[in-house]
Order: C-alpha cells, then sequence, then structure tokens
C-alpha cells in the first residue's frame, strides 16, 4: 500500500497533539485513557452520576421480569388495536343474491366487458357522424391583416374601444366650434351717447373701482345706523321718567375711597367691543371700538 493521506501539519504551539502523535497508533488505539496516554483525563456529565450497582443474580431476575411486563404491555396494545381495525361485519345474503354471485362472472371480468362496449358504441356514434354531411360548412373570409392582427383582451375591445371613440368624438367637436368661432366675424358696433357714463366706470377709473365700492358699502352701513337710531328715538320718546340722583355723604365716599385704595386691581379682559354710540356727529351714530 502506497496510498499515503494528505494531513495539516501540526503546529508547534499545540503541544498536546504532538505528544499524542508521537505515540504509535496501535499503542493508542489499545491503550485505555489513562495508562499510557500522555492527555489529561477530561472530565464528561458522566463523572456526576449514581454508581454502577454490582450485578447480582436477584438484579438479573428483576430485570428480566420488567422486560417480561413490558412485552406483555405492547402484545396486549397490539390485540387491542388488531380487533379495532378488522371488521367483523358480515353481511347476510340471501340465496338470490348468492346463486347471481355465482352465476355472474367476476368484477375484474365486468369491468373489461364494460370497456369493451363502450368503446364499440363510441366507435358506431363516430362512424355515423362521419357518414353524414356536415352541417356547418361556413368558413368566414379573412383578410391578411386580420389573421396577422394582435389578439385583444375583452377590456380592450369593451371599455378600450369605448374611449378611442369618445377620443375621436372629442377631437371632432373642437374642430367644429374652431371653424364656427372662425367664421364668426361679426362685431358689435357701439354708439357713444355724451353725458352718458358707466356707473362702475372699470374702463375709465380702474384703480379706484375698490375704493369706491368700500365708500358705497360705508354709506349703506351709515344709513343703517341712522335709521336704528332713528327708530331708538322713537322708542324712547315716550319714556320721560329722569331719576333724582343725590351726592351721596363725606363719610361714605371716603370709606369707598379708602377700600377702593387697599383693594387690588384687577387686570381688564383683554377683548375688544364694540359700543354703540348715541353721540351726535356729522354722520350720524357710530359704533365705537373700545378696549
Amino acid at each position: 500500500l502506497t496510498f499515503t493521506p494528505q494531513t495539516n501539519a501540526v503546529s508547534s504551539k499545540m503541544t498536546s497533539a504532538r505528544m499524542y502523535l508521537e505515540l504509535n497508533a496501535f499503542d493508542r488505539l489499545t491503550l485505555s485513557r489513562g495508562e499510557g496516554t500522555p492527555t489529561a483525563h477530561r472530565p464528561h456529565s458522566t463523572d456526576h452520576s449514581k454508581p454502577k450497582r454490582p450485578s447480582t443474580p436477584e438484579a438479573f431476575d428483576q430485570f428480566y421480569k420488567r422486560q417480561a411486563g413490558h412485552l406483555a404491555k405492547v402484545e396486549e396494545k397490539v390485540n387491542q388495536l388488531t380487533q379495532e381495525t378488522s371488521g367483523s361485519h358480515r353481511p347476510a345474503l340471501c340465496k338470490k343474491s348468492l346463486n347471481m354471485a355465482k352465476t355472474k362472472p367476476k368484477f375484474m371480468d365486468r369491468l373489461e366487458e364494460g370497456a369493451a362496449l363502450s368503446q364499440q358504441k363510441r366507435a358506431t356514434i363516430q362512424a355515423e357522424l362521419s357518414s353524414q354531411e356536415p352541417q356547418y360548412t361556413y368558413k368566414p373570409q379573412t383578410t391578411k391583416r386580420a389573421q396577422t392582427a394582435k389578439s385583444r383582451s375583452c377590456d380592450e375591445r369593451s371599455l378600450g374601444d369605448h374611449m378611442k371613440r369618445e377620443a375621436v368624438l372629442e377631437a371632432a367637436r373642437q374642430k367644429m366650434l374652431l371653424e364656427e368661432a372662425e367664421n364668426a366675424s361679426f362685431k358689435p358696433k357701439i354708439k357713444k351717447v355724451q353725458g352718458v357714463q358707466s356707473k362702475l366706470k372699470l374702463l375709465e377709473e380702474p384703480q379706484t373701482y375698490l375704493d369706491r365700492v368700500e365708500r358705497s358699502q360705508r354709506m349703506r352701513e351709515l344709513a343703517s345706523q341712522e335709521e336704528a337710531q332713528r327708530k331708538c328715538e322713537d322708542e324712547l320718546r315716550d319714556c320721560s321718567f329722569q331719576p333724582e340722583i343725590h351726592e351721596a355723604p363725606r363719610e361714605v365716599t371716603r370709606i369707598a375711597l379708602e377700600r377702593q385704595a387697599t383693594k387690588k386691581p384687577s387686570p381688564p379682559p383683554k377683548r375688544d367691543h364694540f359700543v354703540f354710540s348715541l353721540e351726535k356727529s356729522p354722520l350720524g351714530s357710530k359704533w365705537e371700538k373700545r378696549t
């Protein structure tokens, strides 16, 4: 034998491996660990296990009894499963059924006979159809372009054709509108009348249009406020009661001033509110914004 396997060299750092390889292979395999091997004993999971009991005839008899009991249980379970799976039902057949089963051929023979009959019937029908004249002889004539055209799906033939048709109709409508606009050459003649001006004056004074709208809106608001003031004055005209107001005594006034000085002033709420004023002004009554 000249075969020599290719193995990796042992590194100089691997001292245990070098000591192990220095021994003969036969000695390494025959000697037990600890007798001649240089490697130290390695602990394993069985070191902390319970010590083995010495083998005695009584222990062997107990082991044999346990095995016999286990085999008995297995056989009992197998018998139980066999009884459960095996069918014990036997149907009761009458004499006529038994005679039919004896006289008729076997099941496989009947299957072969039925297959032969069905094949013979199919061949007969095929011969009758081939002997008759063909009913559908129409063949549509298609052009080469239709034969080479790509097949389309149901969506392309329904929704796609509809959208294409709508696009063609829309293009035709736009074209017709453009033609009508080109032919419409009518231009109205506007006569200028002296002394008549536009009310909005959009062409004459476009920059002041917003100011004029705001001014007219303000005038309408003032007119509505004057109307409200007039109605209020009409309602208060019949109210002639005027209460008499007397000045408080000096002692009461002094106490009130002292309490007002000691009392912390509370900040007024920061909100804007409008107060309707009835004071006379060149523009009538007005709304004043007070904070």
